[in-house]
C-alpha cells in the first residue's frame, strides 16, 4: 500500500514536564549507610572533612595558609610549628583510632605493633549493605605491607603480605599470610628481579 499525497512535516506536541526523579546509586547508598552508622561524637570531624573535600578554598584548613616567609626561630614560626606538629599527632591518633576500631582484632592477632605503622594508605568498599572489603598498606623502614579483608561465600579472609627486595642478591622477598575463621597460614616467595 502506497500514499501519494503530499507530504506534510511531522506536528511538533509539546510535552509535558516531568519532575526529575533523584535515583540514589549504589554508592550513594553505601556512602548514605556508612554516614548513617557514623558514632555521634564523629560527626563533626566527618562535616569537617566533607566540607573540606567539597569547598576546598573555603574550608577553616586552606585559611590557614601563610604566604609571607617567617625567619626561621622566630616565635611566629615556632607557632606554627608546633600546630603542625599537633594536628600531625591528632591525625595520627584517629587513623590509629579508626585501625584499631575496624581491624583491632585481626592486627592483634596477626601480631601487628600499631606503634611501627607509619603513614596508612587505605581504601573500602561495600556493596549492596554487604560486608565491607578493605585494605591498608604501609612501609616499615624498606618493608612493604599490606592487610587485606575481603569475604568469600560469606567467610572473612585476611592477608597479611610483607615484601621486600634482598640486600644480597637482586630478589624479591615476599611473605604472604592468611586467615580464615579456624586457620592461619604463611608461605614465603624469592623471586628474582
Amino acid at each position: 500500500m502506497s500514499y501519494d499525497g503530499p507530504c506534510r512535516p511531522p506536528a511538533v506536541l509539546p510535552m509535558p514536564r516531568f519532575p526529575v526523579l533523584r535515583i540514589m546509586t549504589d554508592q550513594r547508598k553505601a556512602l548514605h549507610d556508612q554516614v548513617e552508622q557514623t558514632r555521634e561524637e564523629d560527626i563533626d570531624y566527618l562535616i569537617e572533612l566533607i566540607e573540606r573535600f567539597l569547598h576546598p578554598s573555603e574550608s577553616t584548613a586552606s585559611q590557614q595558609i601563610v604566604f609571607d616567609p617567617l625567619p626561621p626561630g622566630s616565635k611566629p614560626a615556632a607557632e606554627i610549628e608546633e600546630q603542625r606538629q599537633a594536628a600531625r599527632a591528632r591525625s595520627r591518633a584517629r587513623q590509629l583510632e579508626m585501625i584499631t576500631r575496624s581491624i583491632g582484632d585481626t592486627v592483634t592477632r596477626l601480631g601487628i605493633d600499631l606503634n611501627t605503622i607509619g603513614k596508612v594508605s587505605s581504601s573500602w568498599s561495600s556493596s549492596g549493605g554487604k560486608s565491607a572489603e578493605c585494605t591498608f598498606s604501609w612501609f616499615v623502614g624498606r618493608l612493604f605491607n599490606r592487610l587485606s579483608m575481603f569475604h568469600v561465600q560469606e567467610q572473612q579472609i585476611v592477608t597479611f603480605e610483607r615484601c621486600h627486595v634482598s640486600e644480597r642478591r637482586p630478589e624479591l622477598i615476599y611473605r604472604v599470610r592468611v586467615l580464615t575463621p579456624i586457620a592461619d597460614l604463611e608461605k614465603e616467595l624469592t623471586v628474582p628481579i
